[in-house]
């Protein structure tokens, strides 16, 4: 999908305008997504989802929200929840945990073999150097190069 404002944001603010070429040959634009709305589905932030409104691609569709119910408690949350009825989309509630046991996480990694492992969406990154052999502790919103 085309950029999102604040992914456009982030990249002007930052400069870095040649990530832009790593997406360019995977573009889709609101418009492709619009005239192919019943044909496709889309694993977006839900901040993403005013543009969607806006460019009329959740007409006749359905928002699956996977997170834990509560967050639709928070002021985010209900301005989602807002939007959606405005528009007359139904939200349908599937949660699935994000919460991976270090089981899962092994097996993850053995089967990725991945360079490193750099832990996110965590409050315990200091710990997966006791796991595994390659991580890359990242802040939270850091950009750095492959």
């Amino acid at each position: 999908m085309t950029a999102s404002n604040r992914q456009r944001v982030l990249v002007k603010d930052s400069g870095q305008f040649h990530r832009m070429d790593l997406v360019r040959s995977c573009r889709v634009f609101p418009e492709w997504l619009a005239d192919r709305a019943s044909e496709v589905m889309l694993l977006q932030p839900s901040s993403a989802v005013p543009e969607l409104l806006r460019a009329g691609v959740l007409v006749d569709g359905t928002v699956v929200w996977s997170m834990w119910p509560g967050y639709l408690l928070q002021p985010s949350g209900e301005r989602l929840v807002r939007e959606l009825e405005a528009a007359s989309v139904p939200l349908a509630l599937d949660h699935a945990s994000g919460h991976a046991s270090v089981t899962d996480l092994r097996r993850l990694v053995g089967a990725l073999s991945p360079r490193c492992v750099v832990p996110i969406h965590t409050e315990a990154a200091d710990r997966y150097h006791d796991v595994f052999d390659n991580v890359t502790v990242r802040d939270d919103a850091e950009w750095w190069a492959a």
